[in-house]
């Protein structure tokens, strides 16, 4: 049997959260014995920066949420 208590610190799932940008990691709860509430805010893409030959996506406050580049760009507008 597993032992939950001891299986992920909170520490643990807060920087398994930080992996994923597009996440804004609000609060990590245990209600013992084997309860875990993560309570998440959802960044979302605000704004293009284009640098040469890289297009950066942010969110309202300059987070990177994601990057590419400029030819995949091209390739989606052309989908479109």
């Amino acid at each position: 049997m597993v032992d939950l208590d001891n299986y992920y610190t909170k520490e643990e799932i807060e920087n398994l959260i930080k992996e994923f940008p597009y996440f804004e990691l609000v609060s990590v709860e245990k209600q013992y014995p084997n309860v875990i509430n993560v309570t998440l805010l959802e960044r979302l893409e605000t704004y293009y920066l284009i640098n040469d030959e890289t297009v950066y996506v942010t969110d309202k406050e300059g987070i990177v949420l994601n990057k590419f580049d400029t030819v995949d760009l091209e390739d989606k507008v052309k989908q479109n």
